[in-house]
């Protein structure tokens, strides 16, 4: 159903049919707890920047 569906959004000029790629590249993460911060402290310091600003 859903290459039909595409089909049809192609003869109405809606999308266009191609070559898709994918990519699979892995990232390491490296998310450090030390440095993350809590959703309280991010609006504290919003709150000061604005302040001082």
């Amino acid at each position: 159903m859903f290459v039909e569906i595409l089909v049809v959004a192609e003869a109405m000029g809606l999308v266009k049919l191609g070559t898709i790629s994918l990519d699979g590249t892995k990232i390491k993460a490296n998310a450090s707890k030390h440095k993350a911060l809590s959703w309280e402290h991010a609006n504290r310091l919003e709150a000061q920047l604005k302040q001082e600003v």
